[in-house]
């Protein structure tokens, strides 16, 4: 994590007024004021315009910055008082580079600035010691926020003391770093914890005051891993990013320790904490040759070798061998022949599982991208810039994720294959401006573009909506194209539509593009959604964080969120009704036991939440008690008794969690580790998709390839995908299917399916209920994204969405 700190550029008088150097011919400027809450003048705040210019405010609070080439540029103020009060922040109060609002100069004009109204901060502070309570020096401290925001930092004196600059209200997660190489201590955040995502929230507050001390470390002494990276032939390879990595509480891993290999193949990481590793190697030459791997066993995260490591260890002789991939190559031009630079090519597994390979098109249009293993996948040419003057289109011409063919690499491709080319044509673009009830504007829209495949609605274009409402899809194909609006946190508070004022999934009307064309005016008028809020505890009354809280009506699914570090959550649903509340353990390691409200175990005996649209109702809150996991298991298998191999078993709670299940050879799946319940369970294909194959996840037969089955519920009736619209998921109950509600530390087993049987046959179940009448849905905004994807994969979840 870096520390943002303050940049000024310029000098300033003995004054200590900004002395301006003379500006160019035709230069612009931009001038101001920076007062405090109760408006009076501030002194002394630094005003940095991204680099090409700064000043300092006078005793009137003024400053003015000249000489400044036209463009437009965030404005960044902080203050610059030996003892400063007031956090950084950008023009018109915004706290990160993210949400910064540039502003624009003219040659030969001043640009005049609203008051800048400083807001006082808080300065974190606390003391750094070894295990022996001795002070440590030299530790940089990284005072992160939770979300997009300003981040702050300082470095431990002799005293072992630290202090930040003023930070803004919010939560942060503070980081302690001995930066040295090699490094004595092992990373750690506040109050002992070992990563990013499991770290200890430090909320700041206007109770706080000017300062919240007291934010201590006690460090331990780092261990070390080294070893020896070879590639073909047994060459030794530098230029190797070497990373270790620990799981995280919500199923994923985080990278703990950073390394690089020399010329002689060799690296060492340091200052790791006393816990389990795993290692990652991944090549950083340009252009890389050798594919990501995990040290031991399958090259993966899951089946990576644990390395136990105890404060001040020595693991040595953690030694690779790296596999050569495939890259893939071609040349991009537009419909005249010309080439076309700073193009994004991402290549993509088609079943959405393994390493991905990127590229950037040089100045004569070609591109060699990243090597991938052999195998089936999506090749993707989008370009990422504000306003793209090109179309995203995969190979071969198609416009979306779920159309695009496939392409097959093999071993004799390698080292690369080359001839991928694509003539891009000119982008079409839609823009409007979303408000809310009152006519109002609304920001923080999520705004998709979405078209019609074979496989149901696919997204091609994802915008949200600036302060003042508007948005721009850009970069979109000559198509028809349906517009979904819809509140960036899925839904609330505002209810999500599809133009022209289509509210939730219903269709909306189309809009068919040409190339080059501009369409404006796509507006949207949203309603007020209603609200589910509470707190989840424990039996002692301490709150539990990410837990899976659904509300479902006998007719449809309102909405899932999980619980904060609080214990606290908020659903917001788009219409009104009966809603039962359910609450799931769906964190990366399993206590509780599930409950409706108000402390029911299944929906039939629930208290349900009644609401009108618009309504919220609150302090539906839950006590869960501890509970055992259960497992699930059953047998996929086709008319002659084959194993489905090609199927993958999915219980899930629709719109935020999920377990998958391959099926064995012999057929059977079985999900161990399973938090008590009420699911949905489905077969889907997960091999590889052929191109141009038929409905989406469809599964092929094991013993006549030239069969394929569709996807099924458990009960043995299609799971219909060619009617999910804007992303969400299939509907069982649409489709004539069951849940299976899972209790507390059983057994469930005899979920068994023939495909290819005549009528629905199946086994039934020797344990667990069936509930009909919840309407289930995936997140509108899934993985089918045109936005590029990252060569490597960084993070691993137990319950992919």
């Amino acid at each position: 994590m870096l520390v943002v700190g303050v940049t000024v550029v310029g000098t300033v008088a003995v004054d200590g007024s900004a002395a301006r150097a003379a500006p160019p011919a035709g230069g612009g400027s931009m001038s101001g004021r920076v007062v405090g809450t109760n408006g009076g003048p501030l002194s002394k705040i630094c005003v940095n315009a991204n680099g090409v210019g700064s000043a300092i405010s006078d005793d009137n609070g003024k400053y003015s910055i000249t000489g400044m080439p036209a463009g437009s540029y965030p404005v960044q103020f902080a203050d610059c008082n030996p003892n400063p009060k007031y956090s950084t922040q950008f023009y018109l109060n915004h706290f990160d580079w993210g949400s910064a609002e540039p502003v624009s100069v003219s040659d030969g004009v001043d640009t005049p600035l609203s008051d800048e109204v400083m807001q006082a901060g808080v300065v974190v502070t606390g003391t750094v010691t070894d295990a022996k309570n001795a002070p440590v020096s030299g530790i940089f401290v990284n005072v992160n926020p939770q979300g997009p925001g300003q981040a702050g930092g300082g470095q431990t004196n002799d005293r072992g003391v630290y202090v930040t600059q003023p930070l803004p209200f919010g939560g942060y997660r503070v980081q302690f770093n001995d930066w040295n190489r090699p490094a004595l201590w092992a990373v750690q955040y506040w109050k002992g914890q070992q990563s990013w995502n499991n770290a200890t929230l430090l909320t700041l507050q206007a109770a706080d005051g000017s300062s919240h001390a007291g934010v201590d470390a006690r460090l331990s002494a780092g261990a070390d891993v080294s070893g020896t990276v070879k590639g073909r032939d047994g060459q030794r390879l530098g230029g190797i990013c070497v990373s270790a990595a620990i799981a995280t509480d919500n199923g994923g891993y985080d990278q703990v320790g950073w390394s690089q290999t020399g010329p002689d193949g060799a690296y060492t990481l340091t200052g790791l904490p006393p816990t389990g590793v795993k290692v990652d190697f991944r090549d950083c030459n340009s252009p890389p040759t050798y594919l990501e791997s995990w040290y031991g066993p399958g090259g993966t995260f899951d089946t990576a070798t644990t390395i136990p490591l105890g404060a001040g260890d020595h693991h040595g002789a953690v030694d690779v061998q790296l596999s050569a991939g495939i890259a893939v190559g071609g040349t991009i031009t537009d419909s005249s022949g010309a080439p076309i630079a700073g193009v994004d090519v991402n290549v993509m597994p088609m079943n959405n599982s393994g390493q991905s390979g990127w590229a950037q098109t040089a100045a004569d249009g070609t591109y060699l991208t990243s090597p991938v293993p052999p195998g089936d996948y999506r090749v993707q040419f989008t370009a990422q810039t504000p306003n793209p003057l090109w179309a995203t289109q995969y190979w071969k011409g198609e416009q979306s994720w779920d159309s695009a063919d496939a392409l097959t690499l093999s071993a004799a491709d390698d080292p690369a294959r080359l001839g991928i080319d694509v003539v891009l044509t000119e982008d079409a673009s839609v823009s409007g401006t979303v408000s809310g009830p009152n006519g109002a504007p609304v920001s923080g829209i999520c705004v998709d573009g979405a078209v019609a495949t074979g496989d149901g609605s696919d997204q091609i274009a994802q915008s949200t909506t600036a302060s003042d409402g508007t948005y721009t899809l850009s970069g979109l194909p000559a198509t028809a194209i349906d517009v979904q609006f819809q509140d960036c946190n899925n839904v609330g508070p505002y209810v999500g539509q599809s133009w022209n004022n289509r509210i939730g999934s219903e269709p909306g009307d189309i809009i068919t593009l040409v190339a080059g064309q501009q369409q404006t005016g796509v507006d949207a008028h949203l309603t007020t959604a209603g609200a589910i809020s509470g707190t989840v505890t424990d039996t002692d009354g301490a709150p539990l964080s990410g837990i899976c809280v659904q509300a479902t009506t006998a007719t449809a699914f309102g909405g899932l969120t999980r619980s904060g570090d609080d214990g606290t959550y908020k659903i917001d649903v788009g219409g009104g009704g009966d809603f039962h509340v359910q609450f799931v353990d769906c964190s990366g390691s399993p206590t509780y036991s599930a409950q409706y409200w108000n402390g029911a175990s299944d929906p039939a005996s629930a208290t349900a939440v009644t609401l009108t649209p618009g309504d919220a109702a609150g302090r539906i809150d839950a006590t869960l008690s501890e509970g055992k996991v259960s497992t699930l298991s059953g047998k996929l298998t086709n008319t002659g008794g084959a194993g489905m191999t090609s199927a993958c078993a999915v219980l899930y709670l629709p719109d935020g969690y999920d377990l998958i299940s391959r099926v064995a050879a012999n057929g059977t799946y079985r999900f161990d580790g399973i938090p008590s319940g009420t699911y949905a369970l489905a077969y889907i294909g997960c091999a590889p998709r052929a191109k141009k194959a038929g409905q989406l996840g469809s599964i092929p037969d094991p013993t006549s390839p030239e069969t394929s089955y569709p996807a099924m519920w458990w009960n043995g009736v299609p799971l219909d995908l060619n009617d999910v619209r804007n992303g969400n998921g299939p509907d069982p109950i649409a489709d004539h299917a069951t849940l299976v509600t899972v209790g507390p530390g059983r057994i469930l087993t005899g979920y068994d399916l023939c495909f290819g049987c005549d009528g629905v046959t199946k086994r039934t179940p020797r344990t667990g209920r069936n509930h009909p009448h919840h309407r289930l849905h995936k997140t509108p905004r899934h993985h089918r994204t045109s936005g590029p994807r990252t060569p490597t994969t960084t993070t691993v979840t137990s319950s992919p969405t």
